[in-house]
């Protein structure tokens, strides 16, 4: 009974020491990874604009989401009404520099092309330019379940989700 006890009480002091440490340790400052993407025909870049505001972020297509500093729907834009939903939304991150796409219809795989080819116009990019953004392609649940956990890619990228018609 009394090495149960010993046992029980090295166990405790144990935990408690591991919880000190990772409680008190102070956190390693790092840098968010930007990866700026050159796009043709500017030679800018996602980071750099004259007015501090990348390029393809002007223009009606574009709105900053009212809520979220920073963020802009590009192409279709979110409804207040909730009984009307765009197939796509594409939402960009400027301190990311991160591309959002949510397919909201189905078919997810044409859809996802129409995404596709919109992003790759507003940019001017390449279909290799594009696979090297920062972006997750992904599909609610109550849009199709069987494809709601995944990063889809874009359909021309190595990686991608290949989706039925």
């Amino acid at each position: 009974m009394k090495k149960l006890l010993i046992g029980i009480g090295a166990a405790v002091i144990l935990i408690v020491l591991v919880l000190v440490f990772v409680l008190l340790r102070k956190p390693a400052t790092t840098t968010p990874q930007q990866n700026p993407v050159t796009f043709p025909g500017s030679g800018t870049t996602t980071t750099s604009t004259t007015n501090g505001t990348a390029s393809f972020l002007q223009g009606a297509d574009v709105k900053e989401d009212q809520a979220n500093h920073g963020y802009f729907y590009l192409g279709n834009q979110p409804s207040s009404d909730q009984t009307v939903n765009p197939p796509y939304l594409i939402e960009y991150i400027a301190a990311t520099h991160y591309f959002t796409i949510s397919i909201s219809q189905e078919p997810i795989g044409q859809y996802r092309r129409e995404a596709e080819r919109y992003l790759q116009q507003k940019l001017g990019a390449t279909q290799d330019q594009m696979c090297s953004l920062n972006y997750t392609i992904g599909v609610p649940d109550w849009v199709n379940s069987q494809y709601s956990d995944m990063n889809l890619g874009f359909s021309f990228c190595p990686g991608a989700v290949q989706l039925p018609e």
